[in-house]
């Protein structure tokens, strides 16, 4: 939840972490962020430490899909081990940030 509601500057591994996580696969991702192409996602998560985007504005639309699969993948599923209050935080911060 910290990785995906966080501050700007997700690096490739914690955007790896997030796409397992998820159960995805890196096809799975790159079509859910609109990106098309399996490469995207691998040149990405093989930056490592590095910030995949320079600027914080042009993260804004991957942070939005991560926000809607961290919510689908882990907040629904029914092996979900949030508390109740972390899931409100999360409702909480999500809408604040798509607001």
């Amino acid at each position: 939840m910290a990785i995906v509601l966080g501050g700007a500057g997700i690096t490739g591994e914690q955007l790896r972490y997030l796409r397992k996580l998820f159960d995805l696969t890196q096809d799975e991702l790159a079509q859910a962020i609109g990106k098309g192409r399996r490469e995207t996602v691998a040149e990405w998560v093989s930056r490592e430490q590095a910030r995949l985007f320079r600027v914080p504005y042009d993260e804004l639309g991957l942070r939005v899909v991560l926000i809607s699969l961290f919510h689908a993948r882990i907040v629904q599923s029914e092996f979900c081990c949030l508390s109740s209050r972390h899931k409100s935080d999360f409702g909480h911060a999500a809408a604040a940030f798509v607001e």
